[in-house]
């Protein structure tokens, strides 16, 4: 399949593997016209060999029973269903909203009529807090249950703050012993880090499950559409907090994911829920977090950079790096006329020219570039790729 290049870790990456060249003066130019070569020759075609160690996969787990249903009497069970569900919607007076019922399983959950619906934790981060409320300190344990309680309450503003008091100690304090030696500091700073982004949903009104879904994430990236600058900011929060690159999680430069493949080779995701099928790791450092190469980071970029007022322009690929080909994206926003947004992995980057935004790009994945360097522009992620290798629609 696709191999794509390596998501930028500045301790394992370091800028000595990258030879970082003179950009060309500011000339905002675009790709020529873009059109699909008659013969496909993919330079990602065939480029991965194996298939990614997939770990973590998610286990099964029981849906609580929501607590707000109303309670119903055996006398209005056994009555008719016009009784039932009267005694389900509860009192009409004052305005109310009748419940709805969403089923899951055997479950039945209530929900306001035009509400959000509130998930289950992930279950790596159920596992998390069953680890947290259990350690032995005294003091430890009294700051994770009521870091437990705001988590499941969904309070993540709360939960964050809380987070911070228990994560954030010095090393001689007894409770940073307690989550060092039973939780794991590492986890813990995770968990702060898709805390703190949640937060900020909340902070814009937005709510949020954890992990947050795509229409939640659209909806809270729409918000920022005034402010590209504050929606770079977000896209690199988010992706950081809840994605990983497999070359990072299995510390190989030349890891990638298998999307899918067809008759010409590797394909690129084709919906969101391509980059939420790899959990990268349900107990370490990665906990909560998805799988995802260039080619995902390429798919949430388009979709999130959409939401916040971002105009699409090109797909890139660049041929090189420490794993092959390279996919990134880039927009234009009206707000910064003259200028051009590249995101690549979960980074992403703002420069008057289009080939310089391309450059720090590539250079953050781990590749180099030079005078020879080039980025091949398609209006799909696999167009682009298909240009790539027949080294057609080279952008300026």
């Amino acid at each position: 399949m696709v191999v794509k290049s390596v998501e930028a870790q500045r301790q394992q990456f370091s800028a000595a593997r990258v030879e970082r060249s003179k950009v060309a003066a500011p000339e905002p130019l675009l790709a020529q016209t873009l059109a699909e070569p008659a013969t496909p020759d993919s330079a990602f075609a065939g480029a991965k060999k194996k298939l990614v160690n997939m770990t973590g996969r998610r286990k099964a787990v029981a849906l609580p029973v929501n607590t707000a249903l109303p309670s119903v009497s055996a006398g209005q069970l056994r009555g008719s269903p016009t009784a039932l569900e009267a005694a389900l919607r509860g009192p009409s007076r004052g305005g109310a909203q009748p419940a709805t019922l969403q089923f899951k399983g055997e479950v039945a959950q209530a929900q306001a009529a035009g509400g959000a619906a509130k998930a289950p934790l992930a279950p790596a981060i159920t596992d998390f807090l069953k680890t947290a409320v259990a350690v032995d300190d005294a003091g430890a344990r009294a700051d994770f249950k009521k870091l437990d309680k705001a988590m499941k309450a969904c309070d993540w503003k709360t939960a964050a703050g809380l987070a911070r008091t228990s994560f954030e100690h010095s090393k001689d304090d007894a409770r940073t012993g307690a989550l060092d030696g039973s939780v794991g500091l590492e986890p813990a700073r995770t968990v702060q880090q898709q805390l703190d982004f949640l937060a900020s949903m909340d902070g814009a009104g937005v709510t949020a499950n954890y992990p947050p879904t795509r229409d939640q994430l659209k909806a809270y990236f729409k918000t920022l559409s005034d402010d590209p600058k504050a929606a770079r900011a977000a896209f690199e929060s988010y992706t950081k907090a809840f994605h990983v690159h497999p070359a990072v999680a299995n510390n190989d430069p030349t890891a990638g994911v298998e999307y899918g493949r067809d008759s010409i080779g590797a394909l690129p995701p084709k919906s969101w829920a391509d980059v939420e099928k790899r959990d990268a790791d349900p107990a370490g450092k990665h906990l909560a977090k998805h799988l995802n190469d260039c080619e995902g980071y390429a798919l949430m970029a388009q979709e999130l950079m959409g939401a916040a007022g971002f105009t699409f322009k090109e797909h890139l690929t660049a041929n090189g790096g420490p794993a092959g080909a390279h996919a990134m994206v880039a927009f234009t926003h009206d707000k910064e006329p003259g200028k051009f947004t590249v995101t690549s992995n979960d980074g992403a980057f703002s420069e008057k020219n289009l080939k310089s935004a391309a450059d720090k790009g590539f250079l953050y994945a781990g590749g180099k570039t030079t005078k020879g360097t080039s980025y091949y522009a398609g209006d799909t992620m696999r167009g682009s790729q298909l240009n790539a290798g027949a080294k057609s629609h080279a952008i300026k």
